[in-house]
């Protein structure tokens, strides 16, 4: 189902709607004290974003993913393309909808991978340096308005200015000056936003 890629303001009901969803998802996979993170735009108070609430739920196996995957399922929420195993093997994706539109995603994601501290990594440093999410705000606009609904080129489009904040925000100190766009080899990994 195509989905059109469209960025808005940041609305201040965010918050709520990201605790509203992730006690739904407690209550699906009948486990209240599951540690759920609100991350991606959404989690980033005055950042622009797709009205989206993405939420990573920390899990100690991919057994114990599919488990809640299959919960979840059967609540509604609908699981990505199995391709996206190959490109995220840490973890496993639903989405739920409202009137077929996407209203949260869901990443069961393995609470001790690298790519849980890169994600938190990320939002943390984009709500504490505003002039970064300013800047991620602007990218999001511009490729928003060119590439229509082809979410996978969206989302490979946004990654150099993904992985160039990851690596300032992973480094202790970091800050915009040290690692400069463009420069130096980068490791890559997927980011997390959905086609």
């Amino acid at each position: 189902m195509p989905d059109d890629i469209a960025i808005v303001e940041y609305d201040l009901r965010w918050p709520a709607r990201f605790a509203a969803e992730a006690d739904r998802v407690r209550r699906a996979i009948d486990e209240p004290f599951v540690r759920i993170e609100h991350h991606g735009s959404t989690a980033v108070p005055g950042l622009a974003a797709k009205p989206v609430i993405d939420m990573l739920v920390a899990v100690p196996s991919i057994a114990v993913a599919e488990r809640y995957a299959a919960a979840l399922v059967r609540r509604g929420y609908e699981a990505v393309a199995p391709s996206y195993r190959e490109i995220w093997p840490e973890r496993i994706v639903l989405i739920r909808r409202e009137d077929g539109r996407r209203i949260c995603h869901v990443h069961l994601v393995l609470g001790h991978h690298a790519v849980w501290e890169r994600l938190l990594a990320f939002r943390n440093y984009l709500r504490s340096h505003p002039d970064v999410a300013a800047e991620y705000a602007a990218l999001k606009h511009t490729l928003a308005a060119s590439l229509g609904q082809d979410r996978h080129a969206y989302m490979t489009a946004k990654g150099e200015f993904i992985d160039r904040i990851t690596a300032i925000a992973m480094t202790p100190g970091g800050s915009p000056g040290e690692i400069k766009r463009g420069g130096g080899p980068r490791t890559r990994f997927p980011p997390a936003r959905l086609p």
